[in-house]
């Protein structure tokens, strides 16, 4: 019976690239402009959510790039490692204190809510100074005063624990920008690993 013989090595050859280079180079390129994307979007949420002073928070957030050689392909946006104060304000918590017995929390000592406190303004700097004094509230906090004329100024407050509300919002905000990006860069990484392959 006749019949067609066609030579379909040259595309089995293709298949074999596409699914063995292209679509894992193509899911971790995805995988990482995507979390790109959530660590951008995490990182403009801090400026509504938080009294950004400098870079530094927002700077914990990292993104962990996806390896294509590593199956399946991960990437992530995460807090770094030296953040870690970062953790409790996604979480939400109990902070207490390490290396004292109290957590500093600042009153009447920022000229601005955006200044940065020196180290001249913090609070064992300050506590060298004759004008400046602490003072029991009870229950072991205190309160840091220090004297103005005839009157007080509240620096301090000493604090054994407080509780921080979270309002990072990183596993949210990651959560969305995922959905909304992850199918748009993979469109584009797969028709970038497309044309580089010809």
């Amino acid at each position: 019976m006749p019949g067609m013989i066609c030579d379909v090595s040259e595309v089995l050859k293709a298949q074999d690239d596409l699914v063995n280079k292209q679509l894992p180079f193509a899911t971790a390129r995805a995988l990482t402009l995507t979390a790109q994307d959530a660590q951008a979007a995490v990182r403009t949420g801090m400026q509504q959510r938080f009294t950004i002073r400098n870079a530094w928070s927002q700077r914990g957030i990292i993104v962990k790039p996806a390896d294509k050689n590593v199956i399946p392909a991960r990437s992530a946006v995460m807090v770094g490692d030296i953040w870690n104060y970062l953790f409790l304000q996604e979480s939400g918590g109990e902070k207490t204190p390490t290396g004292s017995l109290h957590i500093a929390v600042p009153e009447d000592i920022r000229s601005s809510p955006s200044q940065i406190l020196r180290s001249q303004l913090r609070p064992k700097a300050l506590l060298a100074r004759k004008d400046v004094f602490i003072k029991d509230l009870g229950g072991g906090n205190q309160a840091i005063y220090q004297r103005v004329g005839k009157g007080l100024k509240l620096l301090y407050i000493l604090v054994r624990e407080t509780n921080i509300k979270p309002r990072l919002g990183l596993v949210e905000t990651a959560q969305k920008i995922g959905n909304e990006r992850w199918a748009i860069n993979f469109a584009a990484s797969l028709e970038a690993a497309l044309i580089s392959a010809r």
